[in-house]
């Protein structure tokens, strides 16, 4: 079978426990009744992941689970916009450059609001130099509405 790659929005969101420098990250809108094909980590089960391991001190470690969807809660999808635009004016963008990333960042902020569920991945990375994981749509989901949208930095 030949594999296509999907294009990823470029949405830079560098800050926070959802991106590291070994890492490549990845949001994933999907609608709900989206099939997916990687394994849904909740939010409860994240909580007794963290409180299982004690050498995180009660923390979600976010790359230890890179191989599972997790999915997020609308306030860390803001937390997480409202970061991005932060950083950026702490760089001194050109507030176009702020304007456009604000607009992009509210639709997909727009389709959440509207029954859309968001979910966190790390693409998986191997130790030994080689760089991080380029995702494709059906690594995720066969819907064709997942969007997968790029978040962070590729080191």
């Amino acid at each position: 079978m030949q594999r296509t790659k999907w294009p990823n929005p470029p949405v830079v969101i560098q800050h926070g426990p959802m991106t590291n420098s070994s890492s490549s990250s990845y949001f994933v809108i999907a609608p709900p009744t989206a099939k997916l094909n990687l394994e849904v980590l909740d939010f409860e089960g994240r909580q007794k992941l963290a409180l299982e391991d004690p050498s995180y001190g009660g923390d979600f470690n976010w790359y230890e689970h890179n191989k599972r969807l997790v999915r997020i809660t609308p306030g860390e999808w803001a937390s997480w916009c409202a970061l991005a635009l932060g950083n950026w004016q702490q760089r001194e963008e050109s507030m176009a450059n702020i304007v456009r990333l604000k607009e992009k960042l509210d639709g997909y902020t727009k389709k959440i609001l509207d029954g859309a569920v968001p979910y966190h991945l790390v693409a998986n990375r191997d130790d030994n130099e080689i760089p991080p994981t380029h995702y494709n749509r059906e690594d995720v989901s066969e819907d064709k509405q997942v969007v997968l949208i790029k978040a962070g930095e590729e080191h």
